[in-house]
């Protein structure tokens, strides 16, 4: 449903849009967590296009939008809660002590991980 969504909202709001996906590629790059970048970028959504000056209908739009995003993703926000949600990508080199010593434990460590 995401990536429905930003496909629409690239042809309603595309600055907006575009913003909104520079902030959810960021809260994956930091965080690496898939479901918080979605719901962070679903709800900054509506402000970023009010703030663009788009249209108040694309606006509501968005709003609903994003509350339909929000309610989808609400068994990930539990397993977060509970700290049980899966991350996204590998360990970096440097956060796993194996690493320097073998190359290929960066794999095997970070799939224990998860």
């Amino acid at each position: 449903m995401i990536a429905t969504a930003l496909g629409v909202f690239l042809v309603l709001a595309p600055k907006a849009a575009l913003c909104t996906l520079g902030v959810w590629a960021a809260v994956i790059a930091l965080y690496r967590y898939v479901s918080p970048a979605s719901i962070i970028a679903a709800a900054g959504l509506p402000v970023l296009i009010a703030v663009f000056g788009y249209p108040w209908s694309c606006t509501f739009f968005a709003a609903f939008a994003a509350a339909v995003a929000i309610y989808k993703h609400r068994s990930n926000i539990r397993r977060l809660l509970d700290g049980t949600e899966h991350r996204k990508g590998r360990l970096l080199i440097s956060e796993h002590p194996a690493a320097v010593i073998n190359g290929t434990a960066i794999h095997a460590a970070a799939s224990r991980e998860r």
